[in-house]
């Protein structure tokens, strides 16, 4: 394989670059014990310094079924190592003076103006006459951009909203596509543009800035970024951060051409009072290859990018 296209990544003796051989040398066998007491079925292991390459590794299957040898440009799933990029994405527009970090989200999709938090306290209530079924309060500040990448936006989630919440917002939610298993692989229901509209009707569960839920502020990111930029996260991606380094492997979706570097996807299942892998996702079914190609998630749901080791290499 080529690894030195566009942007150059070489091969170099790993002394020259301040490593040691014989320690560098201990990753294979460690690396293999993971896959022979199957933790897992594959291990790229990449490891550079200054854009130099000093080891460099594929072991493992694509799949425990087939036994196929995975190669060093086997496409993975990031998943939520999607996050970093649409950082860079963020930042990209920051440079430009078209968006900054702390601007309020209600700036670029208006719902979110004057947020309001789920209250437990009725001395906080402002409002007269009976308490409602479920009480808020004015959030302190608006959510910020800032605040959607480090997760502290307080945006509602499943896992923080009391059963009478769901009850309560049951529109609301069923327009989100809410669901506690699998959530992160299943497709929405709506564009994310939709999702982030519908996400603002919601009380916030906590005063952006002051506590942390992962994930969450995700959707908005992508949100905004389409909305600036006027193109999908894929042409965005593609024009002013994958193409520029070379990133050649590194999409939301996939052609049927690459399905032989395509991982299948396992997840951890307790059965029979012990830990095994089950298929979560086979390339020749994935809807990162059969699906309509239209859901882009900046914070990895479905999947997220897809790409290589040398890949996110580069962009490191």
């Amino acid at each position: 394989m080529n690894i030195n296209s566009k942007r150059s990544l070489p091969l170099v003796n790993p002394e020259g670059a301040g490593f040691s051989s014989e320690r560098l040398g201990r990753i294979r066998p460690t690396m293999q014990k993971f896959i022979d007491q199957k933790k897992v079925p594959n291990i790229v292991t990449l490891i550079a310094r200054e854009g130099k390459i000093v080891h460099f590794e594929a072991q493992g299957y694509l799949d425990f079924d087939s036994r196929r040898p995975t190669p060093k440009d086997a496409i993975f799933r990031l998943y939520s190592n999607s996050k970093p990029i649409a950082g860079v994405g963020i930042m990209i527009l920051c440079e430009e003076g078209l968006l900054n970090l702390d601007d309020p989200v209600s700036k670029y999709i208006p719902a979110f103006k004057n947020p309001v938090v789920l209250s437990s306290n009725d001395d906080e209530r402002t409002q007269p006459g009976p308490p409602p079924i479920i009480p808020t309060i004015p959030a302190k500040r608006e959510i910020t951009i800032c605040d959607c990448l480090r997760n502290t936006s307080g945006l509602a989630t499943p896992q923080r909203s009391p059963l009478l919440f769901m009850m309560e917002y049951h529109d609301i939610i069923t327009e989100l596509g809410w669901q506690l298993v699998d959530r992160f692989n299943m497709p929405p229901r709506s564009s994310y543009r939709e999702r982030a509209e519908a996400h603002a009707k919601l009380p916030l569960t906590f005063h952006p800035g002051t506590e942390f839920e992962y994930h969450v502020g995700y959707e908005i990111i992508g949100a905004i970024v389409e909305k600036i930029v006027g193109k999908t996260l894929e042409e965005f991606y593609q024009e002013r951060i994958f193409t520029p380094l070379g990133m050649k492997d590194t999409s939301f979706y996939l052609d049927e051409e690459n399905l032989d570097r395509f991982t299948t996807c396992y997840q951890p299942k307790y059965e029979n009072q012990e830990w095994c892998l089950n298929v979560l996702d086979r390339p020749e079914t994935s809807e990162k290859i059969k699906g309509p190609k239209i859901y882009f998630s900046a914070g990895g749901e479905m999947g997220g990018l897809l790409s290589t080791a040398v890949d996110y290499a580069r962009l490191a």
